[in-house]
């Protein structure tokens, strides 16, 4: 789908050192239902199960309140870490550096935990494990890497990453393949219908 996806301003991660961080993003996200919406598309990614290839993470000032989503190319899909955990494969899809692919990850808040839900090209792979993450207490955002003020620099994405869109509710199954699009044109976040916008 729109292999040169590239050319349409997405952002470029070296794998060693680049990442964005999303200062503020608590102040949004408050005790709220959450959607994580992008296009990625790695490059000679490594082969580590839960400590690499991070495309988004939410850290708190300790190892609590901890939200990361990246890709294992070990199981051939993506895996999910959250709250403690230290990394485990949600579902699995066909998986190959030189495509593009649409990830979402939805999740409602409720008290004392939820599961989220994994989205590839716009079909479920699976659902994440239950946590309960407060971004009230988030203090750090970042695309493309964990940022963790506590750990050494590490876990770096190497590849492309575009369209990021967060939405403070959780879309349904069917604004979720809205997004997607038809594969070969993606998605408008700015037209999800029955929703608000990103």
């Amino acid at each position: 789908a729109e292999a040169n996806r590239v050319s349409n301003y997405s952002l470029d991660f070296d794998g060693t050192s680049q990442y964005l961080k999303l200062d503020g993003l608590s102040n949004l996200l408050t005790n709220q239902d959450f959607t994580l919406s992008l296009w990625f598309k790695g490059t000679g990614q490594s082969t580590s199960a839960d400590s690499s290839n991070m495309l988004f993470s939410a850290h708190g000032s300790s190892t609590s309140n901890i939200l990361r989503i990246g890709i294992a190319k070990t199981s051939g899909g993506i895996y999910f870490a959250a709250t403690g955990s230290s990394g485990g494969v949600v579902g699995s899809a066909d998986y190959d550096d030189s495509n593009w692919y649409h990830l979402v990850i939805t999740k409602p808040y409720v008290g004392g935990g939820a599961a989220g839900t994994v989205y590839i090209n716009g079909s479920s792979i699976g659902n994440t494990e239950t946590f309960n993450i407060d971004f009230e207490s988030a203090t750090h955002y970042s695309i493309g890497q964990e940022y963790d003020p506590t750990l050494s620099a590490g876990d770096f994405f190497k590849g492309n990453i575009t369209e990021v869109s967060i939405f403070d509710y959780e879309l349904s199954a069917t604004q979720v393949t809205q997004l997607y699009g038809t594969g070969s044109a993606i998605g408008n976040p700015m037209a999800i219908t029955n929703g608000r916008k990103p």
